[in-house]
């Protein structure tokens, strides 16, 4: 059976193709040898056009164990190469890369040799009383406090550290101190130090370790991973709302958001929770009251409070994002608030309706004033209300303040002080307003309280919207005792034991924690609102919103 066709290997001649390719019969010479079997090589005599290298000249001509010799050398030559290669197989990452730094050398020279620092500051600006590393260190990692200086910082009131309207916001320009640049530029001029900024981290994560599965917080600090370890609980069991607001601020007064930060999932669980908690039927849609205080039946004395906290820290969120989702509730919140307000007096108390206490309205007016900056919509008629009923409970032509009348007790003028500033701009409530000045002497005789911190806290927002040198004492002796006093070991680090009525009973450890923690933001929470004198203008100038 005749097999397949088989086509002539490359070389072989076809018109020979009834020969087969084999080497020539042993004995015959090379005179005998045909044509088609030797082909002479270049150099030989013959017709060939195709030149040889010069070392395959003779080779024909060569003995048996030359040709033997030269190929066991060249097996020898190619077995070596292979071991070479093997054993620099796995190095040849590192060599490459040896190679790469060489190339890149000179590039990074260049660099170097054309790259221009960028300007930040005038050319008179100072920056030789600080230690900025230290400054900067502080504001992500507790410092350690016997390594830290003990002095505050400072900075040449003479002009701003740096010019704060071209560092980038996300959100609201009055929070654009929060973070970054624009958080060191306002520490280090308002007089925070390593320490404050230390003792505000471990207060963060004191507050984290104890938020609840469902993002909540409660006064009653037990719960949870504590079990008790730390003391002075609170009896507000049921005013979670209130409790997660307070907290929320905390953070968010530090600049971490829902977004952003390292608590960005604490917050957004934090908030998460308020919104499941807010009630969306009818007249009460926006209610952050809690459990405590229901429309239609009265309930305990924390029901506004709770919701005047719990709204801010909505205006708060939003203001430091802008996230869509929490636009309408944030507006549900304030809504309540404008509709809780005594309609004859001006004033908000424990319930809707109710006729208004100095201590209740401080809350709202935050919230309100949080909301306008926000560009929620809050009518000016809100505002004027509370601006009368400011009115009717204030003594000395406004430097002093009593709860539901005219009187003048240390706290409840820190806050109706506060509201004033927060709502005067059209009244010319400013720090150059001889009230504002003696309100100011007031308290800075007063000094700051060993144990209550609800006056420490609207106290010293006041006397930091004044500025100046009553600023810096105040501000000097208050914090250095927040942080001699915040524990430092066990479970109970990073809070603070209560010492006031607030705090020991109801409130408890975690009141006296958030508290004490949004009072050593201060110089960041809020930019001024009135530019210092002698500032380089933020943001364009004065700060207040025009109401």
């Amino acid at each position: 059976m005749n097999g397949p066709t088989q086509r002539a290997p490359i070389g072989y001649d076809s018109s020979s193709a009834n020969q087969r390719l084999a080497p020539p019969p042993p004995g015959r010479s090379k005179s005998q040898r045909t044509a088609h079997e030797m082909k002479p090589l270049a150099g030989e005599s013959g017709d060939s056009s195709h030149p040889a290298s010069w070392p395959f000249r003779n080779l024909g001509d060569a003995p048996g164990w030359v040709c033997s010799l030269l190929v066991h050398a060249a097996l020898l030559i190619i077995l070596a190469l292979i071991t070479v290669t093997h054993q620099f197989r796995d190095r040849l990452p590192e060599i490459l890369a040896v190679l790469g730094e060489r190339e890149r050398a000179p590039v990074a020279e260049k660099l170097e040799t054309t790259f221009q620092p960028i300007e930040v500051a005038e050319a008179d600006s100072s920056l030789e009383s600080f230690d900025a590393q230290d400054l900067v260190s502080s504001l992500s990692l507790p410092l350690p406090l016997e390594e830290t200086p003990q002095e505050p910082i400072r900075v040449s009131t003479k002009t701003d550290l740096i010019s704060l309207e071209s560092i980038p916001t996300v959100g609201s320009p009055e929070f654009s101190g929060r973070t970054g640049v624009g958080k060191a530029a306002l520490i280090a001029r308002e007089g925070g130090t390593p320490e404050s900024e230390a003792a505000v981290a471990l207060g963060l994560q004191w507050l984290a370790n104890h938020q609840n599965r469902n993002g909540s917080w409660s006064f009653n600090h037990t719960t949870r991973q504590c079990r008790g370890q730390c003391s002075h609980p609170g009896s507000l069991n049921n005013c979670t709302t209130g409790a997660t607001g307070l907290a929320l601020l905390c953070f968010l007064g530090a600049g971490h958001s829902d977004q952003t930060g390292e608590y960005k999932r604490t917050v957004f669980r934090g908030l998460k929770y308020l919104l499941s908690q807010m009630k969306s039927s009818h007249r009460d849609t926006g209610n952050l009251m809690g459990r405590t205080a229901r429309r239609g039946r009265r309930g305990g004395n924390e029901g506004m409070y709770a919701q005047g906290i719990a709204t801010l820290a909505l205006c708060e969120a939003y203001n430091l994002g802008h996230s869509k989702f929490l636009r309408k509730p944030t507006q549900d919140a304030l809504n309540f608030i404008i509709r809780a307000q005594d309609t004859s007096g001006g004033g908000w108390r424990y319930n809707p309706g109710d006729p208004g206490d100095t201590s209740v309205v401080g809350w709202q007016v935050m919230a309100l004033y949080s909301g306008r900056i926000a560009e929620m919509d809050v009518p000016q008629q809100t505002f004027d209300g509370a601006w009368a009923f400011l009115d009717s409970v204030q003594s000395d032509e406004g430097v002093g303040y009593g709860y539901r009348r005219p009187g003048a007790t240390p706290t409840l003028s820190a806050v109706g002080l506060l509201s004033r500033m927060y709502l005067g701009k059209q009244h010319g409530w400013d720090p150059t307003n001889p009230v504002v000045k003696l309100g100011a002497k007031r308290l800075s005789v007063l000094g700051p309280s060993a144990k209550d911190m609800y006056y420490n806290y609207y106290a010293t927002q006041f006397m930091y919207q004044v500025g100046g040198d009553t600023w810096i004492s105040w501000n000097n002796e208050l914090r250095d005792q927040l942080v001699a006093k915040q524990d430092k070991k066990g479970h109970a680090a990073g809070s603070w034991l209560p010492t006031c009525p607030h705090g020991s009973r109801p409130g408890g450890r975690l009141y006296m924690t958030a508290m004490s923690i949004l009072t050593l933001e201060v110089y960041y929470r809020h930019l001024p609102i009135y530019a210092r004198s002698g500032d380089v203008p933020i943001d364009g100038g004065d700060r207040p919103i025009d109401f």
